[in-house]
């Protein structure tokens, strides 16, 4: 089993991806909070869903998803959607 974590910068929130050896992956982060605050904030899950399927997809396909400029286009991603919907 292999464990990538994968740090935001500007943020204090990350991705941890857990690869199994029969090629099950998975992904997680400390983004939510376990509460339901409304619509907004649905919406605002449901786009992180789609990052987080966007990540775990790039691993899977060999990209880097630990380097720098990654990250940075992860954390831009998230500030958006965060103004978006937060």
């Amino acid at each position: 089993m292999e464990t990538i974590r994968v740090n935001i910068p500007g943020l204090n929130h990350h991705f941890v991806i857990t690869a199994e050896a029969d090629g099950n992956a998975f992904i997680q982060t400390d983004f939510r909070d376990g509460e339901d605050n409304g619509e907004s904030d649905s919406e605002f899950l449901s786009a992180l869903d789609g990052i987080e399927s966007l990540i775990l997809a790039h691993y899977c396909a060999g990209v880097d998803v630990q380097s720098a400029e990654y990250a940075k286009g992860i954390a831009v991603a998230l500030e958006k959607i965060a103004n978006a919907f937060l």
